[in-house]
């Protein structure tokens, strides 16, 4: 019943409440909790990615049209990506496994990337797929292949892996 309410539970369980639940004394439910805890680590962060990676950042934050003038003024002056307020997350997902494993960067470049992917993909023996942002460039050579999709030009990765238009208005 403690492993379902650890699962279930959005705002996670305290020890002294599994104590008043079930009788338990505080350091069973300390230690039992723990245990628990400890099974349910993911072992594929041990494991390194390997086959199909796509890669892809976003700029997580506010909504410009929801600042006041004054943060409109100061978004307007970092839109570039560079000095912008919002924060830079990159994900990395293994097209195989369906396995996602995020970070949140703070600043994107080929450096960051390139330590980041290295710590959680087996580059050489892997294939990545981005976009064309300018980091992945060099960082795509240490990989079998790279493959890049076109968003201005409507261009989208499928979940089988061939390229597909956009059809229709952009949501």
């Amino acid at each position: 019943m403690v492993f379902f309410e650890m699962a279930s539970s959005k705002n996670g369980v305290s020890a002294c409440e599994i104590e008043r639940k079930y009788g338990l004394c505080s350091r069973s439910a300390w230690f039992l909790m723990h245990r628990i805890r400890e099974a349910m680590k993911s072992d594929a962060l041990i494991a390194t990615m390997r086959g199909t990676i796509v890669a892809d950042e976003t700029y997580i934050g506010g909504e410009p049209r929801k600042m006041n003038k004054e943060r409109h003024r100061m978004w307007e002056f970092g839109r570039d990506g560079k000095n912008t307020d919002k924060t830079p997350v990159v994900s990395l997902i293994d097209a195989d496994t369906g396995e996602v494993r995020s970070r949140v960067m703070p600043k994107v470049t080929g450096a960051n990337l390139h330590k980041f992917m290295s710590q959680h993909v087996d580059m050489a023996g892997s294939e990545l797929w981005t976009d064309e942002g300018s980091w992945y460039g060099q960082l795509g050579e240490e990989f079998i292949r790279h493959a890049t999709v076109n968003y201005r030009e409507d261009e989208y990765v499928t979940r089988a892996g061939r390229r597909s238009r956009a059809s229709g208005s952009r949501c």
